[in-house]
């Protein structure tokens, strides 16, 4: 298989920590994960079927997995192939001429996801992306957080701190799942943001190496994790085919930080937050 240069860059620097921690990846029961964000695109899925997908995950020793992906159709592909006990499907926007710098105000939007919505089937709404904070009060977003807190589900939502707060002045009882945890929003204002609004998640995909540099947890995010350690979920991110191919290694880089929180906190946000908010098994168990 060939590697692009950023990918091999990732390897490095993923064996890297992993060699400083190894007990940590060789151990015989590592500590399940919870993935808080997964995408099977498709151009994921033409390189991996969806038995492949889920042998990955049972491999990475990830028990379920938040899903959404572009098409909605192989999300569902996935749901078949894994079951609920693995899938926890939301439903994204994007497909078509929709995308995520348009499918808040492009006008076939908000009737398909009125046409799919069904929420004993889907857990929630997104990933979806909000860039700038005027976006957030479009009739689209509106309606599709309205539609969620109607039905006590999340919206998975990919923006800054500004963005989650235009989300709750609409829509107070909106209950969120915070992409990135903002993305570049730092520690002092996620913990602002949470202290705002009690109905707010995040989870921390693509943060790994603000918050363990070098496989050591920084000051701020233990800090921030010993805070709210019931807010957050660990998460991946399979944006690109590129994230399924060292899939084992992203999971494997954060048991390595989440190792130097105390036991009950790790565990937590490795996995238990996640059955908390989602349940064991189909979307009927969210938490209310």
């Amino acid at each position: 298989m060939k590697f692009s240069m950023k990918q091999v860059a990732r390897l490095v620097a993923v064996g890297a920590v992993i060699a400083t921690f190894p007990s940590l990846a060789m151990a015989d029961t590592p500590v399940p994960v919870f993935d808080g964000h997964v995408h099977y695109n498709e151009d994921a899925s033409v390189a991996y079927s969806p038995a492949e997908i889920v042998e990955k995950m049972h491999a990475a020793g990830v028990p379920r997995a938040l899903v959404s992906s572009t098409s909605d159709d192989n999300t569902l592909a996935l749901l078949k192939e894994g079951g609920p006990g693995l899938v926890v499907p939301f439903l994204r926007p994007y497909g078509g001429q929709v995308h995520s710098g348009n499918w808040f105000r492009h006008p076939d939007a908000l009737p398909y996801l009125k046409a799919r919505w069904d929420p004993d089937r889907y857990a929630g709404i997104g990933e979806f992306h909000l860039h700038q904070v005027r976006y957030a009060d479009s009739e689209t977003v509106r309606a599709v957080a309205q539609m969620t807190a109607a039905t006590g589900r999340m919206l998975h939502v990919h923006a800054d701190s500004e963005v989650i707060e235009a989300i709750f002045a609409h829509t107070p009882d909106a209950r969120i799942l915070w992409a990135h945890a903002g993305m570049v929003d730092p520690p002092d204002v996620i913990a602002r943001t949470f202290a705002a609004h009690e109905k707010l998640w995040a989870e921390i995909s693509i943060r790994g190496f603000e918050i363990a540099p070098g496989g050591t947890i920084n000051t701020a995010w233990r800090d921030l994790f010993l805070a709210y350690p019931d807010r957050f979920l660990t998460a991946s991110d399979t944006y690109v085919t590129d994230q399924w191919d060292v899939y084992a290694n992203i999971i494997n880089r954060h048991r390595v930080w989440l190792a130097q929180l105390p036991p009950d906190i790790g565990q937590a946000i490795a996995h238990g937050n996640g059955v908390r908010l989602f349940g064991a098994g189909g979307v009927a168990q969210l938490e209310k």
